[in-house]
Protein backbone atom coordinates (compact mmCIF):
# COMPACT_ATOMS: atom_id res chain seq x y z
CA UNK A 1 0.00 0.00 0.00
CA UNK A 2 0.87 3.54 -0.78
CA UNK A 3 2.39 5.16 2.33
CA UNK A 4 0.57 7.72 4.09
CA UNK A 5 2.93 10.69 2.59
CA UNK A 6 2.39 8.87 -0.36
CA UNK A 7 -1.47 8.87 -0.29
CA UNK A 8 -1.85 12.37 1.04
CA UNK A 9 0.10 14.02 -1.96
CA UNK A 10 -2.05 11.61 -4.74
CA UNK A 11 -5.25 12.66 -2.96
CA UNK A 12 -4.66 16.36 -2.92
CA UNK A 13 -2.80 16.59 -6.35
CA UNK A 14 -6.31 14.73 -7.35
CA UNK A 15 -8.07 17.32 -6.15
CA UNK A 16 -6.83 20.36 -7.47
CA UNK A 17 -6.60 18.12 -10.63
CA UNK A 18 -7.92 21.27 -13.15
CA UNK A 19 -9.13 18.71 -15.66
CA UNK A 20 -11.52 16.50 -13.03
CA UNK A 21 -14.93 16.95 -14.07
CA UNK A 22 -16.96 13.19 -13.15
CA UNK A 23 -19.69 13.89 -15.40
CA UNK A 24 -16.72 14.15 -18.62
CA UNK A 25 -17.27 11.77 -21.17
CA UNK A 26 -13.24 11.31 -20.65
CA UNK A 27 -13.97 10.31 -16.96
CA UNK A 28 -17.10 8.08 -17.26
CA UNK A 29 -15.37 6.14 -19.89
CA UNK A 30 -12.09 5.60 -17.75
CA UNK A 31 -14.31 4.44 -14.57
CA UNK A 32 -16.07 1.79 -17.26
CA UNK A 33 -12.50 0.79 -18.33
CA UNK A 34 -10.59 0.39 -14.91
CA UNK A 35 -13.52 -1.90 -14.10
CA UNK A 36 -11.63 -5.17 -15.58
CA UNK A 37 -8.29 -4.07 -14.50
CA UNK A 38 -9.86 -3.40 -10.67
CA UNK A 39 -11.44 -7.46 -11.25
CA UNK A 40 -8.05 -8.91 -11.92
CA UNK A 41 -6.20 -6.90 -9.17
CA UNK A 42 -8.86 -8.43 -6.62
CA UNK A 43 -8.61 -11.69 -7.98
CA UNK A 44 -4.59 -11.94 -8.20
CA UNK A 45 -1.92 -13.21 -5.72
CA UNK A 46 -0.04 -11.18 -2.80
CA UNK A 47 2.98 -11.06 -4.93
CA UNK A 48 1.13 -9.82 -8.01
CA UNK A 49 -0.55 -6.70 -6.12
CA UNK A 50 2.56 -5.69 -4.47
CA UNK A 51 4.27 -5.22 -8.22
CA UNK A 52 1.39 -3.95 -9.77
CA UNK A 53 1.95 -1.17 -6.93
CA UNK A 54 5.31 -0.66 -7.45
CA UNK A 55 5.45 -0.17 -10.48
CA UNK A 56 2.39 2.29 -10.54
CA UNK A 57 3.91 4.42 -7.39
CA UNK A 58 7.03 4.34 -9.67
CA UNK A 59 4.97 5.68 -12.44
CA UNK A 60 3.16 8.00 -10.48
CA UNK A 61 6.71 9.81 -9.69
CA UNK A 62 7.45 10.12 -13.80
CA UNK A 63 4.08 11.87 -15.02
CA UNK A 64 2.53 14.98 -14.38
CA UNK A 65 -0.13 14.89 -12.18
CA UNK A 66 -2.53 17.28 -13.62
CA UNK A 67 -2.33 15.58 -16.98
CA UNK A 68 -5.53 13.43 -17.51
CA UNK A 69 -3.06 10.83 -17.46
CA UNK A 70 -2.02 11.52 -13.58
CA UNK A 71 -5.81 12.18 -12.78
CA UNK A 72 -6.61 8.32 -14.39
CA UNK A 73 -3.26 6.96 -12.52
CA UNK A 74 -4.50 8.59 -9.30
CA UNK A 75 -8.11 7.31 -9.36
CA UNK A 76 -7.04 3.86 -10.30
CA UNK A 77 -4.78 4.07 -7.03
CA UNK A 78 -7.13 4.60 -4.82
CA UNK A 79 -9.74 2.00 -5.99
CA UNK A 80 -6.64 -0.15 -5.80
CA UNK A 81 -5.72 0.72 -2.02
CA UNK A 82 -9.52 0.40 -1.55
CA UNK A 83 -9.46 -3.48 -2.45
CA UNK A 84 -6.16 -3.79 -1.10
CA UNK A 85 -8.10 -2.14 2.53
CA UNK A 86 -11.15 -4.66 1.85
CA UNK A 87 -8.83 -7.81 1.63
CA UNK A 88 -6.49 -6.41 4.54
CA UNK A 89 -9.75 -6.24 6.79
CA UNK A 90 -11.63 -9.27 5.53
CA UNK A 91 -8.03 -11.43 6.12
CA UNK A 92 -8.35 -9.30 9.72
CA UNK A 93 -11.56 -11.13 10.68
CA UNK A 94 -10.39 -14.38 9.96
CA UNK A 95 -7.84 -14.52 11.98
CA UNK A 96 -9.53 -13.48 14.80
Amino acid sequence: MVSGDSLQSLESSFVNAPNFDPAGKHWQAMTKNAEPILKEYKASSSAKRKETRRVLDATLLEIDPQSLEGQVLAYLVGRLDEIDAAHHQSRSKQSE
